[in-house]
C-alpha cells in the first residue's frame, strides 16, 4: 500500500541548533529509501516541510515507520499519514453515452 506523509513543525524551530538530529534524520531517511519503504521524498516551498511517498503493508505499519524518524521521536515534527488508492475518475470517460 502507498501512503502520502506530510510533515510539519510542531512549533517554531531553530534548525541550526539541531544539526546532529538532522544528520540522524537524513541517515534514517536514507535507510528507509534503501529498504524500499520511502519511494520519494520532497520539500515544500517555502516552509521546507517534507512530503514522502511511503510504501508499507498497512496504515499501522506506515504510522509505526514515521515514528522511527528522529525528528518525530525528538518532538520537533508531526506527520500526517494519508492512505492512497487508485484514481478511478478516468472510468467516467468510458461511461459516456
Amino acid at each position: 500500500m502507498q501512503f502520502l506523509v506530510l510533515t510539519s513543525d510542531i512549533a517554531p524551530v531553530e534548525w541550526a541548533e539541531h544539526e546532529a538530529l538532522l544528520v540522524d534524520e537524513a541517515a534514517r531517511v536514507w535507510q528507509l529509501i534503501e529498504e524500499g519503504r520511502i519511494r520519494q521524498i520532497w520539500f515544500t516551498r517555502p516552509a521546507q516541510d517534507a512530503v514522502m511517498l511511503l510504501e508499507e503493508a498497512s496504515m499501522a505499519a506506515a504510522q509505526a515507520t514515521v515514528q522511527t524518524l528522529p525528528l518525530v521521536r525528538g518532538g520537533l515534527i508531526r506527520c500526517d499519514v494519508l492512505e492512497l488508492t487508485a484514481y478511478t475518475g478516468l472510468e467516467r470517460l468510458h461511461r459516456r453515452p
